[in-house]
This record gives C-alpha cells, sequence and structure tokens, in this order.
C-alpha cells in the first residue's frame, strides 16, 4: 500500500461498491478510467511526458482508444493523434522487407498456415514492432493492485467479508490476479470457498432462467434471474474498459 491513508480510502470505496453489481475491481477501476481520460483530453494533451508515453506506445489499444473518445474531446484526441501518427510516419519510413521474407498474401491470421510458410525462414522483429505497452493499461494495472492489496489487507474486516459474500464477486481476471497475490493458505481457502459459493449461486439463477424459457413455463414470473445471463458475462469476461484489448 502507498500508505495510512490510501488504505483507508481505498478500503472504504471496496466496502461501498461492494453493494453494486458486477466485479467490485472492475467498477472502481473502470470510474478510475473514466477520470483518468477526462483529465488527459483537458489538461494533459501539451504535457511533455504523457506525449513521449503515447509516441512509445504507438497510442492506446483498441479499447482505451474507445475510450478516449468517449471522453468527448475532439481537439484533445486530434492533438494526441497528430503526434503519434507522425511517429508512426517517421517509423514506417524506416522499415524495409528483408529478402527472406514470405509472401505478405500467406502471411494470414491462421497460426497452422504461418507455421508452414515460416518455416526455414529467420524469425525477425514485426514490422512498426517495439511500442510499449498502453499506458492506460499501465494505469490500470496500478489500480488493480492497490485495490487486491486493499482486499487482502483487510480480508478478516468483519464488514467488508459480509458484504463480499452477498456480492457478485470478482470477474474471472480479477480472481486471477487476487488469488496470485495470496500468500496465506487459510486465506486462500477462505476466498476460493467464497468464490464458489456466489458461482453456484449463479449456476442456480441461470438454471432457472434458462427453465422459465421452456413455452410449458411461459407463465411463471421472472424474478431476479432475468439478468443472471449478463451478470455471467459480466463475471466471466470483465468490462472492456478495464480489460482493454489484450488481457484474458
Amino acid at each position: 500500500m502507498e500508505g495510512s491513508e490510501t488504505k483507508h480510502l481505498s478500503y472504504h470505496a471496496l466496502v461501498e461498491v461492494l453493494d453494486g453489481d458486477g466485479c467490485p475491481f472492475c467498477s472502481l477501476v473502470q470510474s478510475a478510467m473514466e477520470r483518468y481520460f477526462s483529465t488527459v483530453v483537458y489538461e494533459q494533451v501539451n504535457d511533455i511526458g504523457m506525449r513521449a508515453a503515447w509516441r512509445a506506445s504507438q497510442g492506446f489499444c483498441a479499447a482505451h482508444g474507445e475510450m478516449l473518445r468517449q471522453a468527448r474531446s475532439a481537439l484533445g484526441s486530434a492533438i494526441i493523434h497528430r503526434d503519434v501518427v507522425n511517429t508512426l510516419v517517421q517509423a514506417l519510413e524506416g522499415e524495409s522487407l528483408p529478402e527472406n521474407t514470405p509472401r505478405s498474401w500467406l502471411r494470414g491470421p491462421r497460426s497452422w498456415l504461418r507455421g508452414l510458410v515460416d518455416a526455414g525462414h529467420q524469425p525477425r522483429d514485426p514490422v512498426l514492432g517495439g511500442a510499449e505497452p498502453c499506458p492506460a493499461c499501465l494505469r490500470i494495472y496500478e489500480r488493480e493492485q492497490n485495490y487486491i492489496v486493499t482486499l487482502l489487507l483487510n480480508w478478516d474486516d468483519e464488514l467488508l467479508q459480509t458484504k463480499f459474500h452477498s456480492s457478485s464477486g470478482l470477474c474471472l481476471s480479477h480472481l486471477r490476479l487476487t488469488l496470485d497475490r495470496v500468500k496465506d493458505a487459510e486465506q486462500f481457502d477462505a476466498i476460493k470457498a467464497a468464490h464458489l459459493a456466489i458461482w453456484r449461486d449463479l449456476i442456480d439463477e441461470l438454471d432457472e432462467f434458462i427453465r422459465k424459457q421452456d413455452y410449458r413455463f411461459a407463465d411463471e414470473t421472472i424474478g431476479a434471474e432475468g439478468t443472471s445471463w449478463s451478470r455471467a458475462i459480466d463475471l466471466v469476461s470483465g468490462t472492456w474498459q478495464v480489460a482493454g484489448s489484450h488481457r484474458r
């Protein structure tokens, strides 16, 4: 943690968001990233350090490029991308095709075909390669680690634990990250048990929703299970704003 004040603020933010729907880490980080992009387009487009980072990463990944668009500053986005595209022009001007490269029409997305075509050829760096990671993805990683540590350090807190047990649980990606940080076997088993209970309850709701789609039960009222299919997507996939374009 970055200090007692940060821990205190993160704890209360986590406790509060556990009352809502969806993965609490996704909710917290998405809110942080919406603030981040608002700050970027209105206050940081001419920041020397930020511009250097955008050039080094060759812009944002697809998901965070869309978040930039949703920040609704055409001018801010134009300034950022004028710099990035100009950097790409300079990079592409320095590229050339090695003589031993297979014909481009054979270098499609099919991995088995690429393996056959590339056999016997020396591997080389990809064209326009060497880019740094998406700066928004890096910012997300920092925020995620903050909230993961907050959860683990305060796991024995009665209020937090009660709210966690009644929450929607963590999305698959954040559950993986959290369990990877656990050092204590007892805590690992406790988080594992809590999540198994959440998943099994969701399975029951999905079963009930599926059952009521049968014409024989069409007159039955659909209750909370009516949103189970959507909540299942969130639980397995997380939110695209947080997951970015690369993680799975």
